[in-house]
């Protein structure tokens, strides 16, 4: 059910294959909610064929990894 879910929110009408944070967050938008959410979200996307031909796990994953550099780096210039 819980990979029924994802789908339909990542893939559906208002789903846009948009990326595994996004996907979690609209399943959260919906009213659903289980432990490992982002991780089983993270596991769809991987295994999207669509995201994997646009390669948009690899940009997102790339993305956070920035943001995290920076983030840490800015805590220490305080």
């Amino acid at each position: 059910e819980a990979f029924e879910i994802l789908k339909a929110c990542h893939e559906g009408p208002s789903g846009g294959h948009h990326g595994a944070n996004l996907t979690a967050k609209k399943v959260f938008d919906a009213g659903f909610f289980w432990p490992s959410i982002y991780r089983d979200a993270h596991k769809m996307i991987k295994t999207c064929d669509t995201c994997q031909r646009q390669g948009k796990y690899l940009r997102e994953m790339k993305c956070l990894i920035t943001v995290s550099k920076f983030l840490r780096y800015s805590i220490f210039e305080v």
